[in-house]
């Protein structure tokens, strides 16, 4: 697998998924909410393929998983810059925080991301 990381904009590469997630939302009745930190730069370095097909195959599943009527969130969030695994490899992080809350603090010119996407199925 290749990954090629170039300068793109990131509402763009965003907008490509959601488009088509909202297609399958339409055809079985759930319901998509996005929100977006208002701190979120313009242009990201990412490979923007890779990024959106993980970000299909999460929401894909997210919507497979929930309940008729349901609804789906997919929110991205700026974390502090010092945002870094722990020592297992594993990232902290707590889905649980409330759309209000804020998870950015003061930032360089690097942004780190957090994709989370909640939906209300089953589970595992």
């Amino acid at each position: 697998v290749n990954i090629e990381i170039r300068r793109c904009k990131l509402q763009e590469t965003l907008d490509s998924v959601i488009n088509l997630i909202e297609t399958k939302c339409n055809s079985t009745g759930l319901s998509l909410v996005t929100k977006y930190d208002i701190d979120i730069g313009e242009f990201v370095n990412t490979d923007s393929h890779r990024l959106q097909q993980i970000l299909f195959n999460l929401l894909g599943n997210a919507l497979k998983f929930s309940k008729e009527n349901g609804v789906v969130k997919f929110i991205v969030r700026v974390c502090s810059s010092n945002y870094r695994p722990s020592k297992s490899g594993s990232y902290s992080f707590s889905p649980d925080l409330e759309d209000n809350e804020q998870t950015s603090t003061n930032l360089d010119d690097k942004q780190v991301l957090r994709f989370i996407i909640k939906d209300y199925g089953k589970g595992i």
